[in-house]
């Protein structure tokens, strides 16, 4: 059914969020295999890479390696991160 199918997915999702959180995973097979040895969650590669594409995961190098990082919860703050290169200020003013 359609509910049983979101729920699943949700299923998905939390397990694929934990999963990053607690282990450094370098590819999506990787991912797939975890998903049926901790959750009991028998998924495919394309929908695994279409779910991290859903949560907004991305790569990240840590050490000698390109390992799955989950995204920042306020993307604003994210977007300021980016934006601001530096900050001026005077008594009236910030630059």
């Amino acid at each position: 059914s359609r509910m049983n199918e979101k729920n699943v997915i949700k299923a998905r999702h939390t397990a694929i969020k934990s999963l990053i959180q607690q282990e450094e995973i370098e590819d999506q097979l990787t991912l797939v295999a975890l998903l049926k040895q901790r959750f009991d969650l028998h998924t495919s590669q394309s929908i695994v890479s279409r779910d991290l594409r859903t949560l907004g995961v991305y790569k990240k190098n840590l050490r000698d390696k390109s390992v799955y990082e989950l995204p920042q919860k306020d993307a604003s703050l994210q977007l300021l991160q980016l934006a601001i290169i530096e900050v001026h200020h005077n008594e009236t003013l910030i630059i």
